[in-house]
């Protein structure tokens, strides 16, 4: 336990106490709690080492001390503060630096427009489209790193005329500041050079290049010596022309001074009372500082970095940049190859969140979107996601590549979702198509859904108007599903639907057509027919028109044309089919045991509570009278008769007991036969004892 925890231990019993505004550094001991109503905001702080240490409780938060640096984290995103000041700001736009129209800072826009310069003037802009603008020239010219300036757009080099120059002049550290003819201020690794028109204060003098300056008389005439020395060898540093500059030596007060020679390094002051350094020029590099020593921009041989509170900010290279810091769990964004990437750093694992390729091409991992996508288009609420998207017409959804390539003006309400859906769809309206190629051959037909790889693939390529009654209201749901329905003429190819892979592809012309199940099918221009079933394998089960089909491949039922007035329903008996045929004795003897019976049905409540239909609340007719026969007897007959493969009983899987009394027919139709030959023997017998 150290010494903070110590103290907090010690007071523990301390209480919890409220307030507002921030506490006083006099207020509570070490381990005080409280918490502070801070001009309507709720904050928490606590007391350890004799300083008061505070955090936010509402919608925005507060990381340090708010008189000190701290962090903000609100709406507008994350903010560092220096006190009241905000020196950076985090969020949908990014700012490294004061928001003044005094003080210079970095911004980068929502948009990835990036800037530097105060809030009124922007003196560095790299525009959205990659465009640079500068209000004077800015050049980074070969493997050595210079910062200049120059009227003209040409590549400046050290003591150019009319130019500035600050950077590596053949791997030296160099500046030179010159005008027209000879008038200059230039630093070339060694010797500090002022050539202009010079004004001293009183005191001091010179002619030509020679300098005097006025100093204070020391008593110790040694240490006036020394102090001699020192300016006299600061003096062969320097030459002095027509403009006045202030020198000082190294251990002099910076108070009265300007520019200051220290070893090889030069250091230029901000001429306050504090005299802070503002630009320092070694052979390491340049260095321009903010307003402390731990924020400034720092110009060598690896580029320009941007240091805040000591931590790097932001690095420019001439093969790219990277804004924000290199650390655990943050993020960052670089610029490389032409490409802009958005990098996460979780540990020490960096991930590509998202890319603008140097093609154009945004690539994103993951997006968590909590508002809304809004899409403005030249058509009215279209929404159009995807590479070869039209944005003509109204209503109109499409989302992929080529999806509703084709829409004109007049198109309206259809929804294309995937690869080339809808891709031929013109003036068609309220049209759903789902998946690749759905309804892709789509022309100016309506009130289709196709949902699937290539569902109603077809449709409308020939005549599909919504003036005419074709190629509309049909529904095809998986994969092919109606994927060669094709009207020819006028009312064709209209109504039809289509659920299960391969369901209605041989349809072309029919109308109101029902296909369901895997391959269920009818043939080219069939109308009014029903099919339920699934093929197995590459196989089709097929129906034909005016009929309902159900069950599988192999075993269909199928009812009577439904123009008959009355339906039967029909399967197939063919001898061709069967084999082991043997005379079924299953007759009289059966059909004489069971029992004919009348009876109500029971309330739900006193079914066993097994069964699927058992309830607490009746919702039968109890009082109506029904006629048929009793499960159980009818198991009882079967196994007095010896018979295991009439499948007239079953049971379920809840102990219920069902009869298909259909199947009656067969034994009732042996029980006939069987009375037929008693009858007709005894006709024989009769007619004997006649005889």
């Amino acid at each position: 336990m150290d010494r903070y925890q110590r103290q907090i231990w010690n007071q523990k019993s301390s209480k919890i106490t409220t307030g507002t505004g921030e506490p006083d550094s006099s207020e509570g001991s070490n381990g005080a709690i409280t918490i502070r109503d801070i001009n309507g905001k709720v904050s928490l702080f606590a007391k350890v080492g004799g300083a008061w240490h505070g955090t936010g409780l509402g919608p925005t938060e507060t990381l340090g001390e708010r008189h000190l640096t701290h962090l903000t984290i609100d709406d507008s995103g994350i903010n560092a503060m220096d006190g009241s000041i905000s020196i950076a700001q985090f969020g949908e736009t990014l700012r490294i630096g004061e928001d003044s129209s005094s003080k210079s800072a970095l911004r980068v826009a929502a948009d990835g427009e990036l800037t530097i310069g105060t809030n009124a003037v922007t003196n560095f802009r790299v525009d959205s489209n990659g465009t640079t603008t500068i209000n004077s020239s800015l050049a980074l010219t070969g493997t050595s790193t210079k910062l200049t300036v120059h009227a003209s757009d040409d590549t400046v080099s050290y003591n150019q005329e009319s130019a500035i120059f600050l950077g590596l002049d053949d791997s030296t550290p160099s500046f030179s500041i010159r005008g027209t003819g000879t008038n200059s201020l230039t630093w070339n690794g060694s010797v500090l050079t002022l050539n202009c028109v010079a004004a001293l204060t009183s005191g001091s003098s010179y002619a030509g290049n020679e300098i005097g300056l006025a100093y204070t008389a020391a008593t110790d005439d040694s240490a006036a010596d020394a102090a001699q020395d020192a300016i006299d060898a600061m003096e062969a540093q320097v030459v002095l022309g027509d403009t006045q500059i202030d020198i000082m030596t190294e251990n002099q007060s910076p108070s009265d001074f300007k520019l200051a020679r220290f070893g090889s390094t030069i250091y230029l002051y901000d001429g306050t009372a504090s005299e802070n350094v503002k630009l320092e020029v070694a052979a390491a590099g340049i260095k321009l500082y903010g307003d402390n020593a731990t924020t400034y921009t720092h110009v060598d041989s690896n580029g320009i970095r941007l240091y805040d509170n000591s931590v790097l900010a932001a690095t420019f290279q001439a093969g790219g940049a990277i804004i924000g810091p290199v650390a655990d769990d943050t993020s960052r964004l670089i610029l490389t190859g032409g490409a802009l990437q958005f990098v996460n750093r979780q540990g020490t694992t960096d991930t590509v969140t998202a890319q603008l390729t140097d093609a154009g091409v945004f690539n994103v991992a993951n997006i968590n979107l909590t508002g809304q996508i809004n899409i403005t288009s030249s058509g009215t609420r279209n929404v159009v996601i995807g590479v070869n998207g039209n944005d003509l017409g109204s209503k109109n959804i499409a989302i992929g590549v080529d999806a509703g390539a084709a829409l004109t003006a007049t198109s309206t309400q259809n929804t294309l979702i995937g690869d080339s859906a809808g891709k031929s769809l013109e003036d068609g309206q309220g049209n759903i198509c789902i998946g690749d190629y759905a309804g892709t051959n789509i022309t100016d037909s309506g009130l289709n859904i196709a949902i699937g790889r290539n569902s109603l693939l077809d449709a409308g390529t020939t005549d599909g108007s919504l003036s005419s009654s074709s190629n509309q209201h049909n529904v095809g749901v998986g994969y092919a599903s109606l994927q060669n329905l094709d009207a020819t003429t006028s009312s064709e190819a209209f109504g039809n639907v289509a659920v299960g892979s391969n369901a209605g592809d041989g349809l072309t012309t029919g109308n109101y057509n029902i296909c369901i199940g895997y391959g269920a099918d009818l043939a080219g221009g069939t109308d009014s027919g029903i099919v339920i079933g699934a093929a197995s394998g590459e196989g089709v089960f097929s129906g034909s028109a005016d009929r309902f089909t159900f069950g599988m491949l192999g075993e269909k039922i199928y009812s009577s044309t439904f123009d008959t007035g009355t339906v039967s329903w029909s399967q197939t008996s063919d001898i061709r089919r069967k084999q082991d045929i043997k005379d079924d004795v299953l007759g009289l003897n059966f059909i004489n045991k069971l029992r004919n019976v009348t009876f109500r049905w029971k309330p739900q409540n006193e079914f066993p509570e097994e069964w699927d239909d058992y309830s607490a609340v009746n919702r039968l007719n109890t009082d109506k009278v029904h006629h048929g026969l009793i499960a159980q007897e009818v198991k009882q007959a079967l196994d007095e008769c010896n018979i295991e493969t009439f499948k007239m009983w079953e049971e379920g899987e809840d102990g219920k007991q069902f009869l298909s009394i259909g199947k009656v027919v067969l034994p009732l139709i042996k029980a006939v036969q069987e009375l037929s030959a008693k009858i007709d023997t005894m006709q024989t017998e009769i007619n004997s004892l006649k005889g």
